[in-house]
């Protein structure tokens, strides 16, 4: 593109910070679900911290192997974030139902 021919769109000013801009749209909607307590805060500063290193590194052609790690991390604790209110497989919980239940189907209690 020479300077004097004209852009198709016209450019805003400052960098893309898409990863970010989206990041925030899914902490809203996790906040406003009643998925986030204020003991997830870490967790929501280490997705807005990846997704600003993503957003930092995603044309920085030396910087792809930092962006792909950015990347992998930032879905990993996605995921986390996303199963904070109900996690799908709970073993945990399972063992301790089976604790409290006073006894087993099979065996009358005494």
């Amino acid at each position: 593109m020479t300077p004097s021919q004209g852009r198709l769109f016209p450019v805003r000013g400052g960098p893309v910070r898409r990863m970010r801009r989206e990041a925030e749209h899914t902490i809203k909607a996790l906040r406003d679900a009643g998925r986030l307590e204020r003991c997830d805060q870490l967790l929501v500063a280490l997705v807005r911290t990846l997704a600003d290193e993503a957003d930092e590194l995603r044309d920085d052609a030396d910087g792809r192997y930092h962006l792909n790690a950015a990347l992998k991390l930032l879905v990993e604790i996605d995921a986390r974030l996303r199963t904070l209110g109900a996690p799908e497989n709970d073993a945990f919980a399972d063992l301790l139902a089976a604790v409290a239940d006073p006894a087993p189907p099979s065996h009358p209690a005494d």
